[in-house]
């Protein structure tokens, strides 16, 4: 397959200009941002030729790469040129960028703009968790009843809670650690170092050890001194039922399929966390409270450039809300 040809930024935004598509959707292309979000525009928007889904990857030479530190490049050449929105070729069109949110609002590193959103939880998979039916994701990779599925799993809702709660202390750990930008620390990219096993409960003494590194690797700096008050801080956060503000959802999958081997359930299953994900992606109805994030801004700025949504009228447009007027970086 040969490779598609990489445009200057000019020649890409003329493309754009081109194009019959009035909303550029740029999103951070990992499995399954492309798939979910397409799903969701699909949804709000009458015709899928009124949008496009780009990912870091088609983004012009020298911006092209991959995840949200090419888009943020993107987004602020856009933003100087005031080019997030476009009005030529007798066509309105406007760009709009799709970010996990991580921890970019306990950093103060979010960018504020109408053109960025930003998931609710820590990142897209969270979402899926909570909109997907995992009874018959899990229920279709094992080949067995739906039936039997839910009494392995329980309550859906409830095992969200009940898996956060198991990371605990390494989902605040990992955000400690982001906030205070502790170097060379693997946190949020590692599996638990706490938990003896996936599946299994926190070790006291490998927390004690995990907050001891953290704080080798802050010795001398400012930060340093506030470790304790940012685990605390992030105790909080689970305390007030919002862990999976700071709970990475990727995590749900590898704690999943250790409880199912363990259980005895899994058996010879390949690929298990790519197909429960693309499962549950498949399975998350896009009108549902779970994508609410995306969705309400999709109608908000399909209504801005001229097209009909599929639930008919005008999306939410605030008549004094225009997006040029408050892009901040």
């Amino acid at each position: 397959m040969t490779a598609r040809l990489r445009r200057p930024a000019d020649a890409f935004l003329r493309s754009l200009q081109m194009s019959r598509s009035r909303l550029n959707i740029y999103i951070e292309g990992r499995k399954p941002d492309s798939y979910v979000y397409d799903k969701i525009a699909a949804d709000v928007c009458a015709s899928t030729w009124d949008y496009r889904i780009i990912t870091p990857k088609e983004l012009p030479a020298g911006y092209s790469g991959e995840g949200k530190a090419c888009l943020v490049r993107w987004y602020t050449v856009l933003r100087r040129r005031r080019r997030l929105i476009e009005t030529s070729f007798g066509k309105f069109s406007a760009s709009l960028f799709v970010f996990d949110k991580d921890v970019d609002d306990m950093r103060r590193s979010r960018c504020r703009s109408d053109h960025v959103v930003y998931t609710t939880s820590y990142d897209i998979e969270n979402h899926l968790f909570a909109g997907g039916d995992l009874a018959e994701a899990l229920a279709a990779i094992m080949c067995i009843p739906k039936s039997v599925a839910s009494d392995i799993l329980g309550s859906q809702d409830q095992w969200r809670r009940e898996t956060c709660e198991l990371w605990r202390d390494w989902a605040v750990i990992c955000a400690t650690a982001r906030v205070l930008m502790v170097p060379g620390y693997a946190g949020y990219r590692a599996t638990s170092r706490v938990n003896p096993s996936p599946s299994t409960p926190a070790d006291r003494s490998l927390v004690q050890a995990e907050i001891a590194a953290i704080k080798a690797l802050l010795n001398g700096h400012p930060n340093y001194n506030r470790v304790e008050s940012t685990l605390a801080r992030f105790h909080s956060t689970y305390d007030k039922q919002e862990h999976e503000k700071i709970f990475k959802g990727k995590w749900f999958v590898r704690i999943l399929e250790d409880q199912l081997k363990a259980g005895g359930h899994l058996g010879n299953v390949k690929a298990f966390p790519d197909r429960i994900i693309s499962h549950l992606a498949q399975s998350a109805d896009p009108k549902k409270e779970w994508a609410n994030f995306l969705r309400f801004t999709l109608e908000y700025f399909f209504a801005l450039t001229g097209l009909n949504a599929t639930q008919g009228g005008k999306g939410r447009v605030p008549s004094s809300r225009t997006p040029e007027a408050t892009v901040s970086s």
